[in-house]
Formats: C-alpha cells, sequence, structure tokens
C-alpha cells in the first residue's frame, strides 16, 4: 500500500471525557486489548466494504494476491477472512526496535478456536502469540507484545493499555465516523529526527500527529493531515510536498509505472497548523488503481514494465 505524508487538525483542548462518536465505545473496547505504547492504529471495516460496488474489485485483489493462502485456511479451519470477518484492528509501536512488535485483532464469525489456532502454529511456529476471545475474536501478536497482549486479554482494564492514551483515543474517534478504513499515527520524537536528518523535510521535526481516511462509495477518496506544532512549519511542509509531487510526476519511472495520473490528482494545501492531501479517482477508473497498487505491492512492474 503506498505511503503517504500528511496530517490532522490542530487539537483544540477538550474536557477529560471522550468525544461522543457512534463507534466510541467500540474503539475504547479495541484499544484495551492494545498495549501501552501502542502509536498506530489502522481500521478496516469489513462489513461497511463489502456493501460497496468498489468491493468487487478489492476482492478480485485480495484472491489474486493470497488466494493459495485464503484456500489453505479454508480448507483447513472452515474460516474465509473475505466472508466472515466484521472488522479488523491493526496496531504498531510508536517507537520501532528490534522486537518487531505488531497487533492484529479480528471481529469475526466461524471461528473454530482448535483448527485456527493450530493452522496459524503451523505456519508461523513460535513468532507469533495468537489466541481467540469468546469464539469471536481472533487475536495475533508479535516481538515483544506477545506477553503484554496475553495479559491485556486475561486482566481487562487492570493494566495500561492504548485505552488510556486520551490523545490516540480521541484521534480514533475522530476518524471513525462511517469510514471504511481509517488509520491514526503519534510521531515520535525519534522519527521525528529521522525525517529531519533524511533532509528533505526539514519541516517535518514539527508533525505531532498524522491521521487519515479511505472512502470507497463512489471510486477512490482518500484524505490525508498531518498536525504540526505551528503555522510556518506548516506552509513550508505543504510547499514542500507540492515541489516533491510536481518532482515525481515528471519522474520517468513514475510514467512508466502509471502512477503519474493519480499523482496528478493530489491536492496539497496548508490550513495553519495542518497540512492537508487529498486524492480522488472516479469510479470508472477504480479497478485499474488497484491494480496498479497491487503491481507495486507486489514489487513488479507487470503489464507496466519497460522489459517486453
Amino acid at each position: 500500500m503506498l505511503a503517504a505524508l500528511a496530517g490532522c487538525r490542530r487539537a483544540t483542548p477538550q474536557p477529560a471525557q471522550a468525544i461522543d462518536r457512534p463507534g466510541a465505545e467500540r474503539i475504547a473496547a479495541a484499544l484495551a486489548l492494545l498495549p501501552s505504547d501502542t502509536g498506530t492504529v489502522i481500521s478496516l471495516d469489513l462489513d461497511h466494504l463489502r456493501g460497496l460496488a468498489t468491493w468487487n474489485p478489492l476482492l478480485a485483489s485480495i484472491v489474486r494476491s493470497f488466494g493459495p493462502l485464503l484456500d489453505s485456511l479454508f480448507a483447513r479451519t472452515g474460516f474465509e477472512p473475505t466472508r466472515h470477518v466484521h472488522r479488523l484492528w491493526i496496531a504498531l509501536p510508536g517507537e520501532r526496535d528490534q522486537t518487531e512488535r505488531f497487533a492484529l485483532l479480528a471481529d469475526a464469525d466461524n471461528l473454530d478456536d482448535a483448527r485456527l489456532l493450530a493452522w496459524l502454529r503451523e505456519r508461523t511456529g513460535d513468532t507469533l502469540t495468537a489466541f481467540v476471545r469468546d469464539h469471536t475474536q481472533l487475536v495475533i501478536a508479535a516481538g515483544a507484545w506477545k506477553a503484554p497482549m496475553l495479559g491485556l486479554a486475561k486482566q481487562h482494564h487492570l493494566s495500561p493499555s492504548a485505552a488510556d492514551n486520551l490523545e490516540l483515543r480521541r484521534l480514533c474517534e475522530r476518524q471513525a465516523d462511517d469510514h471504511g478504513v481509517w488509520f491514526v499515527s503519534l510521531v515520535t520524537p525519534h522519527l521525528r529526527r529521522v525525517l529531519v536528518e533524511d533532509g528533505r523535510f526539514p519541516d517535518a521535526a514539527s508533525i505531532a500527529r498524522v491521521a487519515g481516511h479511505i472512502d470507497l462509495e463512489a471510486g477512490l477518496h482518500v484524505d490525508l493531515e498531518g498536525e504540526l506544532t505551528n503555522t510556518p512549519d506548516a506552509a513550508h511542509l505543504a510547499h514542500r510536498l507540492v515541489f516533491f509531487m510536481n518532482q515525481a510526476k515528471r519522474d520517468p519511472e513514475m510514467l512508466v509505472l502509471g502512477l503519474a495520473p493519480y499523482l496528478e490528482a493530489v491536492r496539497i494545501q496548508a490550513r495553519e497548523a495542518t497540512v492537508h492531501a487529498t486524492l480522488d479517482v472516479p469510479s470508472a477508473q477504480f479497478a485499474d488503481a488497484v491494480e496498479h497498487i497491487e503491481a507495486l505491492a507486489h514489487g513488479s512492474l507487470s503489464k507496466y514494465s519497460r522489459l517486453p
């Protein structure tokens, strides 16, 4: 999946209670199962996505990419993620290290605990910890998060969790309104230093939060925001990003990959201390956009290659 930099509106101080949003309870319940050092949360509402006309091209891409794996999973366990999963939550730490921390929650039906866990153990060995809660939620943890995830599941609300991070929780609540896919990320000081050392975006040292959502009701609409600590840096960063995008869309490799039209459709602007970016792809071009993204994800130029 293509990564993008952008961000979130400048936060207005609010009372201590959580924002009143339709999915607030669901968000709180998911965050309560994630470790307290969670820095990034990604949510996919598959029930919502399956009801859209754009689901068929997405499903075709999933089957092309993971067909043998999905076939094995279904044959051994009776579990079919594209039909049985309601919602996915993916969590990553605020600071990356050598422990490869990762967590996934899958709210689903038709979970045969014993067969599903046996299949996962065969494929992953002891690199992951996996268990099923109440026959309706598959929990997978990796790296240094294996033990904390087990503890949070057994001692619900008794151990510190991501739900205790009000900044992260409120950011999730702001993004979750009726979006099939959304993500939020708290930008750590370490990542800011990395961006500054990269040299292309020194203004990135002021980024505090990044968030965004994807809507698929009428083609593809991507909305990303990056919240900075001050207005001048936001203006400078937006200018640099526009310059970078203008260069990228004229790059020969981007032309070969067929990405130039999508880069042309990206809009970037600064609004006070926020950098805002959007991308709109019409329904008629959606299937083609999915193919481009799929080709990039596989690291292959396929039909977009110069080679015969």
